[in-house]
């Protein structure tokens, strides 16, 4: 090796490594979880479950990961493990910082906000509004189905949790915005322009597709409410029959229903409550799970945008884009009368409407690291300009280092796609009188047999129906209440 050409080897060595180091610094990309969509595919709520179960059936996942926890909660909810996602449940309630009598944005997510306001960054899964919901909504499903008493404990933390559920949105969005809005002007002292104009159309790509008109009341959960007021309704405990109790469960659940056939059930629902003084007798609650829930995938906008000179090869921004979820069987038809059910929460909206309020947030976050990135790109190319010049090195060698550099902020460009991912599309109910016959038809929109369920004993039933694909089956779970 030619002796003049070692200290430029060195050096360009260090420098790589440097750039990489700086670089990945500011950007993580997340970490896969297990496979569960290639289960749901299939509608195998056993398979999706065993991959967080150990080969002794134990409970096998990263309890200290919140995202991981919820999948794994859901997934041993879907397969009928009821104990262990109850557990998982538990657990995910005490690390998520949105609890049911938070009424702004917890410290834990305004830290994470400021920490990270000037790095891309993610940090651990914080969870969302709407989540926090559906853990007390799915631990109170879970002791129904094990007759524990500790059902009135959970649908008392999720009502609790439906009232401020509205303004815990609304703190949220306000913080993440203004904690973006304030780290982008600590940021105006690095050589770079901060404005987006030449791309704003691009950046409308990442809410293209949530649902306009979306209303903040919708972020709570109106299966919850209507399952409060049923549990409520159906209890063998005079004091829960109160229909000073029932009554503001089923208005709020009228005003946060997703669908106009959601509203009408609830009306009809609240007026049969009314005519019996509160309790519910001979009842057939169905509840059924349909689809698969939106998610978000990446796009990048990979333009030039912020120092533009030789120096600087690549700058870009990556976003999450909200991406619907799908639908299986559309509803099901229950009992002889056949019965729709009735879609009463679209996951689709509670997710994008939470989305929507934080996404300012998102994309000043993903600017302020794009400038950080990009002007650590602009000191590497000018050291290697600086070395060139200085040792007379052939240019060619220098700009095959600075492609280096620019892939190097390429690769650690990414976007925070994470998401609970098993949430089903829609959550829908039906109830409807218990069959005198003992037995109850259950059917998919185009009359195609799902289950005939045995319904002997007078009393009230509640029958769980999930089904994540279309032609793969639905699962069905009953317990007499």
């Amino acid at each position: 090796m030619n002796r003049m050409n070692r200290p430029f080897t060195r050096f360009s060595t260090t420098l790589c490594l440097l750039s990489v180091i700086f670089l990945s610094g500011c950007g993580t990309a997340p970490k896969k979880g297990p496979d569960l969509m290639q289960f749901r595919a299939r509608s195998d709520f056993q398979g999706a479950a065993n991959l967080f179960l150990a080969p002794d059936r134990k409970p096998r996942y990263d309890r200290n990961n919140l995202h991981m926890t919820l999948e794994a909660a859901k997934a041993f909810h879907d397969a009928g493990y009821w104990q262990l996602s109850n557990e998982a449940f538990a657990h995910a309630h005490q690390l998520m910082p949105w609890k049911e009598d938070t009424v702004d944005t917890p410290q834990e997510v305004l830290a994470l906000l400021a920490t990270t306001a000037t790095s891309s960054a993610f940090g651990p899964y914080q969870g969302k509004v709407h989540e926090g919901g559906f853990v007390d909504y799915y631990r109170a499903l879970n002791q129904l189905m094990l007759k524990n008493e500790n059902a009135r404990v959970s649908f008392k933390r999720l009502q609790e949790r439906q009232r401020n559920s509205v303004v815990q949105l609304g703190a949220f969005a306000r913080a993440s915005y203004g904690s973006m809005r304030e780290g982008l002007a600590q940021n105006q002292k690095i050589n770079a322009a901060s404005s987006t104009q030449q791309i704003e159309g691009q950046l409308g790509r990442g809410v293209a597709k949530v649902r306009p008109g979306v209303m903040m009341s919708e972020i709570q959960i109106a299966a919850g409410d209507v399952m409060s007021a049923l549990f409520r309704a159906t209890s063998s405990d005079p004091l829960d029959n109160d229909l000073s109790l029932i009554q503001p469960l089923l208005s709020s659940a009228a005003q946060s229903a997703a669908s106009d056939e959601g509203r009408d059930f609830v009306r009809k629902l609240r007026a049969s409550i009314d005519q019996t003084n509160g309790k519910l007798e001979n009842k057939v609650i169905v509840v059924y799970e349909d689809g698969n829930g939106p998610g978000f995938n990446e796009y990048r906008i990979d333009l030039p945008m912020y120092l533009v000179s030789d120096k600087v090869l690549y700058s870009g921004i990556a976003l999450p884009e909200f991406r619907e979820g799908n639908a299986a069987y559309s509803y099901l038809l229950v009992g002889e009368e056949g019965d729709r059910t009735a879609v009463l929460t679209d996951i689709n909206r509670l997710v994008g409407l939470e989305f929507e309020k934080a996404y300012p947030g998102v994309v000043s976050k993903a600017v302020i690291s794009t400038i950080i990135k990009t002007a650590a790109q602009y000191a590497a190319n000018a050291e290697i300009d600086r070395q060139v010049a200085k040792q007379k090195l052939d240019p060619l060698v220098a700009a095959f280092m600075k492609i280096g550099t620019a892939a190097t902020q390429a690769a650690f460009t990414n976007a925070d796609t994470r998401a609970w991912r098993n949430l089903p599309n829609t959550i829908q109910i039906a109830v409807v009188d218990r069959p005198v016959s003992g037995l109850l038809k259950i059917e998919t929109a185009n009359r195609q047999p799902v289950d005939t369920l045995s319904l002997d004993e007078p009393g009230n039933y509640l029958i769980l129906v999930k089904g994540a694909a279309s032609q793969m089956g639905l699962a069905v779970s009953l317990v007499k209440l």
